[in-house]
């Protein structure tokens, strides 16, 4: 009857929340005398409510009694099922009123909201930094710490995030679970050619806000990625401070080495807006190619204010110097590298993050 009436007899003291029920009312009351009686007896792992420990308790079974109608997942709980059907269904229950971007998830919807709020509220004790989400602070921290805790079972590469590891694997099933509706073809991640994110100062458009906010780096020189090790080396991306972590520990990554095999098989991918020219041993090579066509122009001459498609302009620099050349010396130590080259008497290695290769065959070496 209370359902009907509204009435809501027991209230909480500390707090004021009311309760239709008697037990609601005790369960609440948990929270603030932080009382946990029901205990996990495998890890020892207390809950509030019995439900939350039976809930828990399927982790260690690996009973998931929810099966999706929709597709061959299953979960542990009713509630998670209900949101994944959400994907298939398309049900975008909560909206922003900033900008009528739709979420299947309120966690989701509340964390994008602090996007327009300004909201940071988890703070990085090491540098100070602020984040929207316990999440987002928590894979930071990594940074500090150089923890990297996924590590893929084929190749034992290891991740900071997850998320980055589940892509990862896709290498190497060959798992391409997202489908465009529009041109048929399979990705390995989420595609729809919109570019709803606008650099406010050249004006070019992206597909991500991660993406966006590195480009924009290039325009104010941030370098927010610091090395814990070198002390006064910082980077502008993460990825650039993970390949110069690799100095520090030792490793050498195979696809440098791929790259350059390609100088002896001859494969060159191709760009499909330039045929049959548009040919290229580097990907690398391959996107500063496509600003051609794209007419994108992101680095600037701090001196004259020319634009170029790549970056660095070595070339064009030494008109405003008296440099006329400039070469890289390899010290006899770097030229030592585990990588050779199948084909030729090369190696592979790293200086300062730029890829060199150099003649093993050198006298002194």
């Amino acid at each position: 009857m209370r359902i009907h009436t509204g009435e809501r007899p027991y209230q909480c003291t500390q707090c004021n929340k009311t309760f239709i029920q008697s037990t609601s009312f005790k369960v609440h009351q948990r929270i603030h005398t932080g009382e946990k009686p029901y205990q996990c007896s495998d890890c020892g792992k207390t809950f509030r409510r019995l439900d939350n420990l039976q809930i828990h308790q399927r982790t260690h079974t690996g009973e998931k009694p929810y099966k999706c109608s929709h597709c061959p997942k299953t979960f542990t709980r009713l509630d998670v099922l209900q949101i994944h059907q959400r994907i298939h269904t398309g049900e975008k229950p909560y909206q922003c009123t900033h900008c009528c971007k739709t979420f299947t998830r309120l966690s989701v919807f509340q964390v994008h909201q602090r996007i327009h709020t300004g909201e940071r509220p988890y703070q990085c004790s090491t540098c100070g930094k602020h984040f929207v989400d316990a999440s987002n602070l928590k894979n930071h921290e990594r940074t500090h710490t150089l923890e990297r805790p996924y590590q893929c079972s084929q190749c034992e590469r290891t991740f900071i995030q997850l998320a980055h590891l589940t892509s990862h694997q896709r290498k190497h099933t060959g798992e391409k679970p997202y489908h465009c509706s529009i041109c048929g073809k399979s990705y390995t991640r989420m595609h729809s050619g919109e570019k709803p994110y606008q650099c406010p100062t050249c004006g070019i458009q992206f597909s991500y806000s991660s993406i966006l906010k590195n480009h924009q780096r290039t325009h104010t020189k941030e370098k927010p990625y610091h090395c814990p090790q070198c002390d006064d080396k910082t980077f502008t991306h993460s990825a650039s401070l993970t390949n110069h972590q690799r100095i520090h520990m030792g490793e050498r990554p195979y696809c440098d080495l791929k790259t350059h095999h390609r100088t002896h098989t001859g494969e060159r991918p191709m760009c499909p807006l330039h045929v049959p020219r548009g040919m290229f041993v580097c990907l690398g090579d391959l996107k500063t190619h496509y600003k051609i066509h794209m007419g994108e122009k992101p680095y600037s001459c701090s001196i004259c204010g020319r634009s170029f498609a790549k970056s660095p302009f070595y070339r064009h620099q030494t008109t405003h110097t008296e440099a006329k050349d400039a070469t890289v010396t390899v010290s006899k130590e770097s030229r030592r590298c585990p990588q050779p080259c199948d084909y030729c008497c090369m190696i592979i290695l790293y200086n300062d993050g730029k890829i060199v290769y150099v003649a093993v065959s050198l006298r002194g070496v």
